[in-house]
């Protein structure tokens, strides 16, 4: 058929286009989704490669993880009901970053996107697990925030359109929800992703520069780097928590419809700001401060996935991806130290997990534990693991042990059980640089992790 005008022609065109764009999407996701319609919102989990059984486990869990978003967002805005919105979730990076890169994504790569207007989300399965870790350890944590963090936006959009002129509204309000589940009582040292999202402000403090609230407010610059977006998420999730120690009423200020004229997103900003602590900002300032001096992170979270189940930490990487948190502080100089924690290890494609002592932006000392044995290893930049130390363990797979490295002045005691194992010359090595935990392939649970030093003598 002919077109029969300019007009009838670029409309076409441009239908074809979208439709071609769509195709490709579709085919790029591989596999139909599984869809698992909820009370308030609908999961479609596009399995990639993923074995039938696991992809339903995590098709469940994902919904599961919108639908206690809602319990949240229902109760501090008081909703009744609303049209269930689409959550995407990919076990494919493929096919996420396909429509990721569909939709006009941002400055830089993330795992998860909303879409207020279209009421959808986009989530990537992330870190990518082997099927034998997804089937221990079920939906990764980061994965499961990002579902609560993007369905809370999607339901804060529903109840409000300003925020999907200014997503920001939003954002702010999931950081609200989520964190009022993982960390009610925002206590430093229980999760290594809360601490993350304040070691902004804790560098800051740091570097003796307090961190001003009305410019970061107006900061609108699209995200450059990957650590300016996570910088930006950081004060998201600060500002929800400023915002929620004035009562429970203020997710609903936060969203309210202004009675001011707006001509710009900053005023519809500022206005959403002013309803929760009002005009004074400099009261508005020194309360901003205040919650940022109390900023005392334990934790840095390096790559996901480590999760708090119960009281325990949950962890797990993959081959190529090193799941670890360091310690935010240093061991004391000149001082003896321990580290200290209890252990139970589920291998996958690797059977152990280490502390690794010492990193100096050259090298590190990596205390390995696994079934049966422990091993001193030392790895430098642009090198491999050299093992430095081994011998026998009583480390069982899928049994508690508690085990500790005692760092002295010329050498390194390993302990497991409360009985030394092992030990190794540190010789002239300082031994005092950076500590943290890390495991590849393999599932390890981790409770009392901590740093101890010898007691004074009376």
């Amino acid at each position: 058929m002919e077109c029969m005008g300019t007009r009838s022609c670029s409309r076409i065109a441009i239908a074809a286009v979208a439709a071609a764009s769509l195709l490709a999407v579709v085919r790029a996701q591989g596999p139909a989704p599984l869809v698992r319609p909820g009370a308030h919102f609908v999961v479609h989990l596009h399995p990639g490669a993923l074995p039938p059984a696991l992809a339903g486990k995590l098709a469940d869990e994902s919904l599961a993880a919108a639908e206690s978003a809602w319990a949240k967002a229902a109760e501090w805005l008081s909703l009744r009901e609303q049209k269930p919105p689409a959550i995407h979730v990919y076990a494919e990076a493929a096919a996420y970053r396909a429509v990721e890169k569909q939709h006009g994504g941002g400055g830089v790569p993330i795992e998860s996107i909303a879409r207020l207007e279209a009421q959808e989300a986009h989530v990537l399965l992330w870190p990518a697990l082997s099927a034998k870790a997804l089937e221990i350890v079920g939906l990764p944590s980061s994965t499961s925030q990002a579902i609560v963090q993007r369905a809370a936006q999607l339901s804060a959009a529903q109840f409000a359109p300003p925020a999907v002129k200014d997503p920001w509204l939003a954002e702010v309000f999931g950081y609200g929800v989520l964190e009022s589940m993982v960390n009610p009582s925002h206590k430093f040292g229980l999760e290594p992703a809360y601490d993350t999202r304040r070691s902004f402000y804790f560098q800051l403090l740091e570097e003796r520069q307090p961190p001003q609230l009305k410019s970061m407010v107006l900061d609108f610059e699209v995200p450059a780097k990957r650590r300016d977006y996570d910088d930006e998420e950081e004060r998201k999730c600060t500002m929800a928590q400023m915002m929620a120690t004035t009562g429970a009423g203020w997710a609903k200020k936060l969203l309210a419809k202004t009675t001011r004229k707006v001509t710009a997103r900053v005023d519809t900003r500022f206005a959403a700001i002013e309803n929760v602590l009002g005009s004074d900002w400099v009261k508005t300032e020194s309360l901003f401060s205040k919650l940022g001096g109390n900023v005392k992170p334990m934790w840095k979270e390096n790559l996901p996935m480590t999760a708090l189940r119960g009281n325990r930490l949950v962890m797990v990487g993959n081959d190529d991806h090193t799941a670890s948190f360091h310690a935010v502080q240093l061991p004391k100089k000149g001082s003896d130290y321990t580290l200290r924690g209890t252990f139970e290890l589920h291998p996958c494609g690797d059977d152990s997990c280490r502390l690794q002592l010492d990193w100096d932006e050259k090298s590190m000392i990596g205390v390995f534990f696994r079934p049966g044995k422990f091993q001193v290893k030392r790895w430098a930049t642009g090198g491999d693991w050299e093992m430095l130390k081994e011998g026998n363990a009583p480390i069982v797979a899928k049994q508690p042990f508690e085990a500790a490295v005692e760092v002295g002045k010329t050498q390194v005691r390993v302990l497991v059980g409360g009985a030394e194992v092992g030990t190794w010359p540190c010789g002239e090595r300082g031994m005092h640089g950076r500590w943290l935990m890390a495991v590849n392939d393999c599932v390890v649970w981790i409770e009392n992790l901590r740093i101890e030093y010898p007691t004074a003598k009376k």
